[in-house]
C-alpha cells in the first residue's frame, strides 16, 4: 500500500493500484477507507472538490472560484460533498463499532479479532505498516491499548474530515437552501443539518435541498462492504 497514512487524510503522495486519477493523490488529501473507486469517480470532473477534500479546508479563494461555476457544476460538487460526508461518516461508525468492542472486552485476542474483521470489510489502511498509519502488528497475539488508541486516532481523523465538509457548507447555505449546520463531536463522528421551514415553501430552493440529503443518505446506505 506504500507508505501514506490513508484515513482520512494522506501524509505524503500516494499512488493507489487501479486508479482513477492520473498520478498521485497529494499528501493532505483525505480518502475513504472502503469503496474508493466510487470516491474517485465522483470527483473526476470536480475542480474544487479540494475545498473540502484537502485538511486546510476551504479558502475564500475557492468560495470566490465556486461562486463563478454554473448551476449544474455547483450541483456536481454539493452532490460529490454529501457523498464524500456519508463515507466519512459509514467509516468512522465502523471504527466506533470496533471501539466499543475491544473497551467491552479488552484484551489482546480480541484486538486480533477487531483488525481481522475490519480487514475482511475491505478497510485499507489495516494492511499498512505501524508507521504508515496501520494499526499495532500482531504480537501472539496483538496488544490491545496499542488498537484502542489506534481506533481513537482514526475517529478524530473521521471528525476533522466532517468539520472541514460543514466549514463548506457553512459557505454555502443560502445556495443549498439550507439554515444551518450543526457538528456533533463525539466517539461516533456524524454532521447534522437544520433547515428553516419556510424552505419548505420555497420548491426550487426545496429541492436543492432534498436533493443534497438525499445524497447524503443514499451514500450511507450505500452496499459497499459485499455480501
Amino acid at each position: 500500500m506504500g507508505e501514506g497514512e490513508i484515513m482520512p487524510y494522506l501524509d505524503q503522495d500516494h499512488t493507489f493500484t487501479e486508479s482513477l486519477n492520473q498520478g498521485p493523490v497529494r499528501k493532505g488529501t483525505w480518502v475513504p477507507e472502503t469503496n474508493r473507486e466510487a470516491w474517485e469517480q465522483r470527483g473526476l470532473s470536480l475542480s474544487l472538490r479540494d475545498a473540502w477534500t484537502t485538511d486546510k479546508g476551504p479558502t475564500l479563494q475557492q468560495m470566490a472560484d465556486f461562486d463563478k461555476l454554473s448551476e449544474t457544476a455547483r450541483q456536481e460538487h454539493y452532490k460529490a460533498l454529501a457523498r464524500d460526508m456519508a463515507s466519512a461518516q459509514r467509516d468512522g461508525l465502523f471504527y466506533f463499532n470496533a471501539l466499543e468492542r475491544l473497551k467491552n472486552d479488552p484484551k489482546d485476542a480480541v484486538a486480533d479479532e477487531v483488525i481481522d474483521r475490519l480487514r475482511e470489510l475491505g478497510f485499507m489502511s489495516i494492511d499498512l505498516l505501524e508507521e504508515a498509519g496501520g494499526p499495532p502488528p500482531g504480537r501472539s497475539p496483538r496488544p490491545f491499548r496499542g488498537v484502542l488508541e489506534w481506533l481513537m486516532k482514526q475517529l478524530a481523523k473521521a471528525g476533522k474530515f466532517l468539520l472541514t465538509a460543514a466549514a463548506f457548507i457553512t459557505n454555502r447555505l443560502y445556495d443549498l437552501g439550507l439554515s444551518a449546520v450543526a457538528v456533533s463531536i463525539g466517539m461516533s463522528p456524524q454532521v447534522s443539518i437544520e433547515f428553516a421551514p419556510h424552505i419548505l415553501r420555497d420548491p426550487p430552493r426545496w429541492d436543492k435541498a432534498k436533493e443534497f440529503l438525499d445524497n447524503f443518505l443514499d451514500e450511507l446506505g450505500n452496499k459497499v462492504l459485499g455480501p
